[in-house]
């Protein structure tokens, strides 16, 4: 579990570093727009610049009407260039996100209910430890869990026959192998039960 752990966390991480670079990467483009609304500035600086030479006799109505052309396209130059900005900004968090979230919900989706039960499991497995009540059926408890999920090569390194090893009552060197594969110390079988157990954790 803690393997799993470990690799979901690697995978989020490798994603959300991923996310993050393509979102910087790609509202770098911006300065392209930025470049385009100072050459239309410049533009429109020009237009004003050749307005002023409307009033030459005979060939100011053609600087007029150039002027007038370089003006309408310095303003429709800034105006595409502003929209620019504000779309390469939007398409640069647009895709980090994506490229963040896409990815990880998914194995997140499937890692966190599997995480949930573990960390149920075994706060219900300390807790019966805590008891004597329950110390007796846990022991059994424990020992079927073993049979169910440990694998192959594991349950017949404990004995011949495990599943003989449970039904006649021979239940420690399961049980104890089902507690190490929830993370607990296999010592905790020997420890005796606290007398008040809801004022003592093991």
């Amino acid at each position: 579990m803690l393997l799993l752990d470990a690799l979901v966390v690697v995978w989020v991480a490798g994603w959300l570093a991923v996310g993050i670079w393509v979102a910087v990467d790609v509202s770098h483009l911006s300065r392209l727009a930025l470049t385009l609304g100072t050459a239309a500035t410049g533009l429109g600086d020009a237009a004003r610049a050749i307005m002023k030479l409307a009033g030459i006799p005979f060939v100011g109505s053609t600087f007029r009407g150039l002027a007038r052309s370089a003006a309408r396209t310095a303003a429709s130059a800034q105006a595409n260039a502003a929209a620019s900005r504000t779309s390469v900004d939007q398409l640069a968090y647009l895709l980090g996100i994506v490229i963040c979230l896409v990815p990880s919900v998914p194995v997140v989706a499937a890692w966190l209910p599997m995480r949930v039960s573990r960390i149920r499991e075994v706060r219900a497995v300390r807790r019966a430890l805590a008891s004597p009540r329950h110390r007796a059926s846990l022991e059994r408890y424990l020992a079927n869990r073993a049979l169910a999920t440990l694998p192959f090569h594991q349950l017949v390194a404990l004995g011949e026959d495990p599943w003989e090893d449970v039904s006649q009552g021979r239940l420690d060197a399961l049980a104890r192998a089902e507690l190490r594969r929830l993370g607990l110390r296999a010592e905790l079988l020997d420890a005796s039960p606290p007398s008040n157990p809801r004022r003592s954790v093991p």
